[in-house]
């Protein structure tokens, strides 16, 4: 049970446990007070590889470089978007941006629908279609396109190479069936298979 500071206390910070004041009871103080993120789950329940994981939570706190946010930090000269006129969010990149149309609409998913939601995290209220996908698989499947979507995308900003969606596609399917061997579960080891054998037969 984490810390938390007694009230009755005046002019100095003492602890209503027994634990002493370390930066560790402080870090969990601090956290304790913070409402629950809803959005944990998609992060972290999924079987890709941790780095992969990390890049979606830096995501989902916006906190990755897009140009939008290079261009506030003065690291570059156009919050423009690399593909398209319009300014380079989460958002555009993700969802709106013509560039990713295709690959949305391969997944079988309404293009127009993933482009009218909000929020990036919308993406994890759609239920897979076409293929059957356990909760967690479908975490799994939609970090793999977010992720090749994102390498996709510094290759063109940092490489001046155009990476076609049919690319970017057989790229998640490598990842899928390298992420499905992580599956202790016979299932979504299978669910996971499937999804790569798919993708790579729609892209051949």
């Amino acid at each position: 049970m984490p810390p938390s500071l007694d009230p009755e206390t005046k002019g100095r910070c003492t602890l209503s446990t027994n634990r002493p004041l370390t930066a560790r009871t402080t870090y969990d103080l601090s956290f304790s007070r913070l409402p629950d993120d809803p959005f944990v789950k998609p992060i972290w329940d999924n079987q890709a590889q941790v780095k992969c994981k990390i890049f979606l939570w830096t995501t989902h706190k916006r906190r990755i470089f897009t140009n939008e946010r290079r261009a506030q930090r003065g690291l570059a000269a156009s919050a423009r978007c690399p593909f398209c006129s319009s300014d380079e969010d989460v958002e555009h990149l993700f969802l709106r941006c013509a560039e990713v149309a295709t690959i949305w609409h391969t997944f079988d998913l309404d293009e127009q629908q993933i482009a009218s939601l909000p929020q990036l995290e919308g993406v994890w209220d759609i239920p897979p279609p076409g293929q059957p996908a356990t909760p967690r698989v479908w975490r799994t499947i939609l970090l793999a396109v977010m992720w090749n979507i994102w390498k996709g995308r510094n290759n063109k900003v940092f490489n001046s190479v155009d990476e076609p969606a049919t690319l970017v596609l057989r790229c998640c399917a490598s990842d899928i069936d390298l992420w499905s061997h992580r599956c202790k579960n016979a299932e979504s080891k299978q669910q996971l298979r499937n999804w790569a054998s798919y993708l790579s037969v729609i892209n051949s």
